[in-house]
């Protein structure tokens, strides 16, 4: 999954001048799990829930059981606390033993990559959040939420803006097309009105 190249390329990348990371922190689990299925989703609710969060990084990482994960992270951010990110996170203050101001930029994120490369089963996920991103994606959620024509009770003109829908068109939009014309042509139901 992941090589020495991508390692070091990804290093030099965190490392670049657009990122001023300035928190070193490890999130260890104690009642729930943390995995690549659901790390992303998680660490997109905690930016949601946290404005003060420019940026952050995560590396999920397996511990030495192999039964449960940990998370190293860096964050961008100008002033957080402990308890505010535990409760950004909807977690305890005792799952976050690490959470210090970062010293040495380099060497956390050298740190965070360290895994990386030595086989898949030490490094479960790695990504990076961004704020504009975040809100990209939850502006998308909003105007290409549940279409009103599955849901009976809600007629098509209250349906949730039609306007910024022509504006921000769906990324799948032109499959969308295809889909609904492969549909009317060749459903059993093409003469239903959808």
């Amino acid at each position: 999954m992941y090589s020495t190249e991508y390692k070091k390329n990804l290093t030099s990348w965190y490392l670049r001048d657009d990122y001023n990371f300035n928190y070193a922190i490890t999130y260890r689990p104690k009642k729930s799990k943390v995995h690549k299925g659901n790390a992303y989703s998680f660490f997109k609710k905690l930016m949601v829930n946290c404005d003060v969060i420019k940026t952050l990084i995560y590396t999920v990482e397996r511990d030495w059981s192999g039964y449960s994960n940990h998370v190293h992270m860096a964050l961008e951010s100008e002033h957080i606390s402990r308890e505010g990110l535990a409760k950004a996170m909807k977690r305890n203050v005792v799952e976050l033993p690490y959470f210090n101001k970062l010293k040495d930029k380099e060497g956390y994120i050298k740190y965070i990559n360290k895994n990386i490369g030595l086989g898949d089963l030490m490094v479960r996920d790695n990504n990076i959040l961004l704020r504009e991103q975040i809100e990209e994606e939850n502006r998308m959620d909003v105007i290409h939420s549940m279409p009103s024509k599955y849901d009976n009770k809600v007629k098509e003109s209250r349906d949730v803006n039609p306007v910024l829908k022509e504006l921000y068109p769906h990324p799948n939009a032109e499959y969308h097309k295809k889909a609904n014309l492969y549909m009317r042509v060749f459903s059993r139901n093409k003469l239903r009105s959808y």
